[in-house]
C-alpha cells in the first residue's frame, strides 16, 4: 500500500494459508482508494463519536467527510451489549473502506480494552462472511482514550492470531501508528524509534513467538542409524538385537552406550542430542526397563523427538510381559517380541534396517495440523478381518493407486495409533464401516464411526459415510440410526461389496454411478448440521435447566448463578473432596494449558483451591517424567483448547492420553475447557465432550445483558495485571469449576459402591446427530435402539451394470470369477472353505501388503522415504493388538514378527478376544503377522 511504512509483519499459519498482520507508520484516512481494504476499525467510548481533531474518527470526518455518528444512526448490525462493536452498512464507492467497525469501551467498566478487543475479530467472522478479507486498523483506544500502547498491541495481536488459527479468513492486518508526513526512510526509520520505540520491540516479540518463519523445521543430520535404550537387566535380548542388527548390516550405526541421568537437570539435553541425530529410537520394553529410571527417561526424551521430527523415530520392542504399561507407552505402536522370541525379533531386526534409508530429517516445535490424506478408510472390527480384506483386495485391483486406509497396512511402529485413527479418517473422502455385533460393540469403532458421521453431516459434507450392514441384525444403537445402511450379509457379501467398491472408485474419478448406489452417496439434507452449534445448543440447554427458567430463559431469580462453589463441597456431607482418595500420587487434578494461555489455568486454580483448600492441583510442570507420570496417575486432567494448544505437541500429547484413560473409567479423567474457537481440523477436538465453552455466546449474554456481578472474582487474583480476564471468562471458568468438583464428588461416590467384574468402556468422541435429535426433541426418551429394518438398504444390480445379476433380496450371486475386474486366472478357491481365494491373499484371507505401486501419503507428508519389508512376503502385514496377559494394561498397541501359516491360522481360531489401547475393538492374531516399521 502505497503512503505507508510497513515497519514489521507477522506471517500467520493457518489451515487456510498464510496470513499477515503488518505494524505501519502513516495516516490511515490517506489511504488510496485503489488500496480499498474491507473494514476499518475504530475506537470510541459509549455512544461518544465527537470528532475531536486528535482522534481517527475526527480524521476521518475532517479529510474523507465520513461521520461515524451519522453512520451510528443506522447501523447494520448492534452487538454492543454482547461484544462491544456495531458495524456499519457498506460505505460509498469513493471510500478506501468496504464498511466501518466500531469498538466500543466504557470508561468506568471494569473490563479493560485488551481483554475486550477479541470480541473485534470476532464480529468480523459476519462481516467477512467466508470470504478472505483486509482490515485496517489504528492502535484501539490508545488515542483521546488513553489506554497503553503496549497493552492494546499485544491484546491485539494475540487475538488476531487465534482467530486466523480458528478459521477466520483475514488475509491481511494493517495496524496503523499515526504519522503525519515522513520524508526518505532514515527518517521513517529514527522517527519510528523516538516515538514507538516501545510498541516496535513489543511487536518484535510477538513475531518471534507467532511468525511461521521461526516455526520452519531445522535439518538435523543423522549420525547414527540406532540408539539402543535398554535395561542392564536385558543383556541377553540385547545382544540378540544388535546381533539380528549386525548380520543384516554389519555397518550399521549402533550408539549403545548407556547415557547417564543429570539428576540436577529438568531435561536431559546430552541425551536429546544423542537421540534426534539417530535414524531409530529402539527401547527394549520389559518390566526391567520400567522399572529403571533411566529407561524410562530415555523413552520420554524419545517421545519428544518423535513429536519434533514430525516422523516414527521411536521403534519400542515388546520382549517381556508388564503388568501395567503406562497410558502414554501404550499409545505408541510397538514391536510384539514376546516371550524373546528370537525369530521375532529377527523379523523386527529386518524391518528396522529397511526403514533406515533417510540422511537427514526435520526438526520443529509445532504440530503438524493437516489431516492425512486418504480416499478411503476402511473402519472395522478386526472379527470381521476376512471381508475387510476381500473388499482391501477388491479395491487395489479396481485402482491400484487408491490411497486405502486399512490399519493393519498403515499403523507402523512407532506412530501414536489414537491421533493417527482420527487424522487418517479427518483426511479421507469416503468412509466404509462394516458394521456388525462385534462393530457396534467396540468403543474404538464406535469413535471412527462418529468422527465419519460428523464429517458426513457437516456443511461441506467434506466425508462420504458408506455403512456395510454385514450380520442379519433386527436393531442397532440409536447412534447408527440415521444413515441408510446397504444389505451385504453373508449371502450378498461379495456381489454388494463388488457393486459398493465399484461404485465408489468411479465417484472417487468423477465418474459416472450407478443410480442405486448414486443415492446412497447423495447428501442427505435432513441430516445436515453445524457440530459446533449443535454442541453449543446442547450446554446451553443444560445450563437454562440448572439455572433457567421454563420458558427458557438463561436465568431464573430463584436460582443463584454464579453459584457458591464452598457451599456446594459442604452440600454432601461426608464428601471426601478433604482428601486425594485412593490417587497414590496424591494428584487430584493437573492443568493442561499451552504457555500463552496460563492466565486462564492460573484463574481456575485459585477458584478451586479457594472453594476445596485441600483438593491438590497441579500444573506448570517442567519435567518430562513428570509430566507424563501426572497425565497418567492424576485423578482429573482439565485441558484448555485454545488454538496455541493444538500447536503444541505437549500439549496434544497430554490430551490424546488422557482421552486414553477416559475410554475405560467411568470416572471423569478428561475435563476441556474450550477458552477459544479451535481451528475445524483436527475435528476430534471438537467432538471430546465438553461441559464449558467459553466461546459460547451465553457467557457474553450473562456479563452484558443480564449484567452477572463478578467482582468477587478479583480477589482470588494474587496479580491481576498479569491475569486480568474479561468478565464473561471468569463467569465461564468459575461455572467450569462448579462442574469440575460435582463430578469429582459423584466420582467418589461412584467409587464406593459395588463394581462390576465385566471391564468398563466407552466411546470418547460424541454422535452428533443424536445430540441434536436429542435437544430438538425436548431430550425425551425414544429408547436405545432402533428397527434396522429402517436403514437398510438391497441393492438390486443387473447384468448390464455390473457383468451379472446380482439380486440381494433373493440371495442370487455369481461366482466371484464373473467380476470384470477378478479374472478366473486371478482367483484360487479355498479347499476347507470353498470360497475364492486371489493370489494376492494368504489362506487367513488376509490382504496382501502393497505391492510397490500404491504409496502412502502418511510417508509422502512425512518426506521419509521408509521402505517396507519384503513384498513378496505374501503372509504379512501389520497388527495392533494386544493379547490376553495384557488385560491389566491401560493401553497395548503392538506389531509382532512372523510365524508359520499354521501357527497363524491355529493363533486366530484360539483367539476369543482383542484390545486395542485397552479397549476391545476385534479380534486380532497374538502372532503370525511381520512388522511393517
Amino acid at each position: 500500500m502505497s503512503g505507508f511504512l510497513v515497519q514489521d509483519s507477522i506471517k500467520v499459519l493457518t489451515q487456510n494459508g498464510e496470513c499477515q498482520i503488518d505494524l505501519c507508520l502513516g495516516d490511515i484516512t490517506k489511504l488510496k482508494r485503489k488500496d480499498k481494504v474491507d473494514v476499518i476499525v475504530v475506537s470510541a467510548f459509549t455512544n461518544d463519536y465527537v470528532p475531536t481533531r486528535t482522534s481517527v474518527i475526527g480524521a476521518l470526518k475532517y479529510n474523507l467527510g465520513l461521520d461515524v455518528g451519522e453512520l451510528s444512526r443506522n447501523k447494520a448490525e448492534d452487538l454492543r451489549k454482547l461484544y462491544s462493536c456495531w458495524w456499519s452498512h457498506p460505505l460509498p464507492d469513493q471510500m478506501p473502506y468496504g464498511r466501518l467497525l466500531c469498538f466500543e469501551t466504557n470508561f468506568r467498566s471494569q473490563r479493560r480494552p485488551q481483554e475486550m478487543v477479541a470480541n473485534v475479530f470476532r464480529c468480523l467472522v459476519p462481516i467477512l462472511n467466508n470470504e478472505d478479507g483486509t482490515v485496517i486498523t489504528p492502535l484501539l483506544n490508545t488515542g483521546d482514550q488513553g489506554y497503553g500502547q503496549i497493552g492494546m498491541l499485544q491484546g491485539m495481536v494475540v487475538a488476531a492470531v487465534n482467530w486466523m488459527k480458528a478459521g477466520l479468513p483475514l488475509r491481511l492486518l494493517k495496524i496503523v501508528l499515526y504519522a503525519k508526513s515522513i520524508d526518505g526512510p532514515v527518517h521513517q526509520s529514527s522517527f519510528a524509534n523516538s516515538r514507538y520505540g516501545d510498541v516496535c520491540g513489543k511487536f518484535a516479540e510477538l513475531k518471534e513467538k507467532y511468525d511461521s518463519q521461526y516455526l520452519v523445521p531445522k535439518a538435523v543430520p543423522i549420525e547414527f542409524d540406532i540408539y539402543l535404550s535398554y535395561s542392564e537387566d536385558d543383556q541377553g535380548v540385547v545382544a540378540t538385537i544388535q546381533d539380528g542388527l549386525k548380520s543384516i548390516k554389519s555397518d550399521v550405526r549402533i550408539y549403545g552406550n548407556k547415557q547417564k541421568i543429570d539428576s540436577e537437570a529438568v531435561w536431559q539435553q546430552d541425551m536429546y542430542q544423542v537421540m534426534i541425530r539417530s535414524a531409530r529410537v529402539v527401547t527394549v520394553l520389559s518390566p526391567h526397563y520400567l522399572k529403571s529410571t533411566a529407561c524410562v527417561e530415555q523413552y520420554n526424551i524419545a517421545l519428544c523427538c518423535n513429536r519434533r521430527a514430525h516422523r516414527d523415530m521411536l521403534a519400542p520392542i515388546y520382549v517381556n510381559s508388564i503388568d501395567l504399561m503406562p497410558t502414554y507407552m501404550g499409545l505408541v505402536q510397538y514391536v510384539d517380541c514376546r516371550p524373546n522370541d528370537n525369530k521375532k525379533i529377527e523379523e523386527a531386526c529386518k524391518a528396522l534396517i529397511v526403514s533406515m534409508t533417510i540422511k537427514v530429517h526435520l526438526e520443529t516445535l509445532v504440530v503438524d495440523p493437516a489431516p492425512i490424506q486418504y480416499d478411503i478408510f476402511l473402519s472395522y472390527s478386526h472379527r470381521d478381518d476376512e471381508q475387510a480384506n476381500y473388499i482391501v483386495e477388491l479395491l487395489r485391483k479396481l485402482h491400484p493407486k487408491l490411497r486405502v486406509f486399512f490399519d493393519l497396512q498403515e499403523l507402523k511402529t512407532g506412530k501414536a495409533w489414537q491421533r493417527t485413527l482420527y487424522h487418517s479418517i479427518d483426511g479421507s473422502r469416503c468412509l466404509l464401516a462394516l458394521i456388525s455385533e462385534n462393530y457396534i460393540k467396540s468403543p474404538v469403532c464406535q469413535e471412527e464411526y462418529n468422527l465419519a458421521l460428523a464429517k458426513h453431516c457437516s456443511m461441506d459434507g467434506s466425508l462420504k459415510l458408506i455403512p456395510l450392514c454385514l450380520e442379519d441384525l433386527q436393531e442397532v444403537p440409536v447412534t447408527f440410526g440415521k444413515v441408510k445402511m446397504v444389505r451385504a450379509t453373508p449371502d450378498v457379501f461379495q456381489p454388494v461389496s463388488n457393486a459398493i467398491c465399484k461404485a465408489v472408485v468411479n465417484w472417487l474419478d468423477g465418474k459416472e454411478v450407478h443410480a442405486v448406489v448414486e443415492e446412497i452417496l447423495k447428501p442427505d439434507q435432513n441430516l445436515s448440521c453445524d457440530m459446533d452449534k449443535v454442541s453449543e445448543s446442547q450446554r446451553r440447554t443444560k445450563f437454562i435447566s440448572k439455572y433457567g427458567t421454563e420458558n427458557k430463559k438463561l436465568l431464573s431469580l430463584e436460582k443463584r448463578f454464579p453459584a457458591k462453589l464452598k457451599d456446594l463441597i459442604q452440600s454432601r456431607p461426608g464428601s471426601a473432596m478433604s482428601k486425594c482418595g485412593d490417587n497414590p500420587e496424591g494428584v487430584d487434578v493437573v492443568l493442561s494449558c499451552a504457555p500463552e494461555d496460563w492466565k486462564y489455568a492460573s484463574f481456575l486454580r485459585a477458584v478451586l483451591t479457594d472453594a476445596a483448600p485441600n483438593l491438590v492441583v497441579k500444573s506448570g510442570i517442567k519435567s518430562e517424567k513428570e509430566r507424563l507420570t501426572l497425565m497418567d496417575t492424576a485423578r482429573c486432567v482439565v485441558a484448555f483448547v485454545t488454538p496455541s494448544y493444538l500447536d503444541s505437541p505437549e500439549q496434544v500429547e497430554e490430551f490424546h492420553i488422557a482421552l486414553c484413560r477416559q475410554r475405560t473409567s467411568p470416572s471423569t479423567v478428561l475435563f476441556p475447557i474450550t477458552v477459544h474457537p479451535v481451528p475445524p481440523k483436527p475435528t476430534y477436538f471438537r467432538l471430546v465432550p465438553c461441559s464449558v465453552s467459553i466461546a459460547d455466546a451465553m457467557w457474553s449474554e450473562l456479563a452484558h445483558k443480564w449484567h452477572v456481578d463478578v467482582p468477587s472474582f478479583r480477589p482470588l487474583l494474587s496479580d491481576t495485571s498479569e491475569i486480568a480476564l474479561p468478565p464473561e471468562v471468569m463467569l465461564g471458568l468459575h461455572e467450569a469449576a462448579g462442574v469440575l468438583i460435582n463430578e469429582l464428588k459423584e466420582d467418589e461416590e461412584r467409587s464406593g459402591a459395588a463394581t462390576s467384574d465385566v471391564p468398563f468402556s466407552r466411546p470418547v468422541l460424541h454422535n452428533i446427530i443424536k445430540i441434536r435429535d436429542d435437544i430438538a426433541d425436548d431430550a425425551k426418551d425414544h429408547g436405545a435402539v432402533v428397527e434396522i429394518t429402517e436403514l437398510l438398504v438391497t441393492l438390486k444390480m443387473t447384468d448390464e451394470d455390473f457383468g451379472a445379476t446380482v439380486d440381494t433380496q433373493t440371495g442370487q450371486k455369481p461366482p466371484l470369477q464373473n467380476d470384470p475386474e477378478l479374472t478366473p486366472e486371478e482367483t484360487t478357491v479355498d479347499s476347507k472353505s470353498d470360497k475364492p481365494v486371489t493370489k494376492e491373499s494368504n489362506q487367513n484371507g488376509e490382504a496382501a501388503k502393497s505391492d510397490g505401486q500404491h504409496s502412502s501419503s502418511m510417508e509422502e507428508r512425512m518426506d521419509v522415504s521408509e521402505s517396507q519389508p519384503n513384498p513378496d512376503d505374501h503372509n504379512s502385514h501389520n497388527d495392533h493388538g494386544q493379547s490376553s496377559d495384557d488385560h491389566k494394561a491401560h493401553t497395548n498397541h503392538g506389531t509382532s514378527g512372523q510365524i508359520s501359516d499354521s501357527q497363524a491360522s491355529r493363533e486366530v481360531k484360539s483367539e476369543s478376544s482383542e484390545k486395542v489401547g485397552g479397549q476391545e475393538r476385534s479380534q486380532r492374531p497374538k502372532s503370525g503377522v511381520c512388522l511393517l516399521i
